[in-house]
C-alpha cells in the first residue's frame, strides 16, 4: 500500500498478494473516498481466457506451419507426377515409334522375302528353259554328227542355241556372244524398229562400243 497527497486529497494505491494493483483509493478533500478499480472483477476469468488464446495460437501458428509444410510438398509432389508422366508419354511415343518401325522392317522383309521367291522362281524357269534347250541342241547336235541331220536340224540348232543365249543374258543380266550374235539382257537394252538403244552402263568411244 502506498500514500501520496498534494494537498488536496490522498490517494491509496491497494495491491493484492500477487502483487497486481487491485484499485486505487482516492480520499477527496471533503473525507469522501473514491475508489479506481484496476484490476476488473472477472480477472481470472480474463486471465484464462487470454492464456486460452494465446494457446490457441500458438496452436494455429503451428498448424498454419504444417499446413504450409504439406502444402510445399504436395507442390513438389506434383511436380515429380508431372515429370513421370511426361517420361511416360515419351516413352509411350518411343514405343510406338519402335512398334512402326519393326512394322516397317517386316513389311520391308516380307517383300524382300517376295522379291527373292518370284526371282528363285524366274530363276528356276529360265533354268529348266535352258536345260530343255540344251538337251534338244545336244540331240541335234548329236544328229548333225551322225550324218544324220539336215539343213533343218542346223537351223534348229541355231535357233535353239539363240534362244538359250537370250536365256541366259536375261537370267544373267550380261551380254552373251554366239555364233557372230550378240545377245542383249533385256534390262540393259531395247529395241524400236531398226534402233537398239543400250543402258546406261554401256558406253561408246569413235567404232568402239562397250557393253556392260
Amino acid at each position: 500500500m502506498a500514500n501520496n497527497s498534494d494537498g488536496s486529497a490522498v490517494y491509496e494505491v491497494k495491491i493484492g498478494e500477487d502483487d497486481y494493483i487491485d484499485g486505487l483509493d482516492v480520499t477527496e478533500s471533503d473525507g469522501s473516498i473514491t475508489t479506481y478499480l484496476f484490476r476488473p472483477a472477472n480477472y481470472d476469468e480474463v486471465e484464462a481466457a487470454r492464456k486460452r488464446a494465446e494457446s490457441a495460437a500458438s496452436l494455429a501458428s503451428s498448424a498454419a506451419g504444417t499446413a504450409k509444410t504439406q502444402a510445399y510438398d504436395a507442390k513438389v509432389a506434383a511436380g515429380a507426377a508431372r515429370t513421370a508422366a511426361a517420361k511416360c508419354s515419351t516413352a509411350t511415343e518411343n514405343a510406338n515409334a519402335a512398334v512402326q518401325k519393326a512394322n516397317a522392317a517386316n513389311d520391308t522383309a516380307s517383300a524382300s522375302t517376295a522379291l527373292a521367291s518370284n526371282a528363285a522362281a524366274a530363276a528356276n524357269g529360265a533354268a529348266s528353259h535352258a536345260e530343255a534347250a540344251a538337251n534338244q541342241a545336244l540331240q541335234i547336235a548329236s544328229s548333225v554328227a551322225q550324218g544324220a541331220g539336215g539343213e533343218s536340224d542346223i537351223a534348229e540348232l541355231r535357233r535353239q542355241n539363240g534362244q538359250l543365249a537370250t536365256m541366259l543374258a536375261d537370267a544373267t543380266g550380261k551380254f552373251i556372244y554366239m555364233d557372230g550374235t550378240v545377245y542383249c539382257p533385256a534390262s540393259k537394252a531395247s529395241v524400236s524398229g531398226d534402233t537398239v538403244s543400250f543402258g546406261g552402263t554401256c558406253s561408246v568411244s569413235g567404232s568402239t562400243v562397250t557393253l556392260a
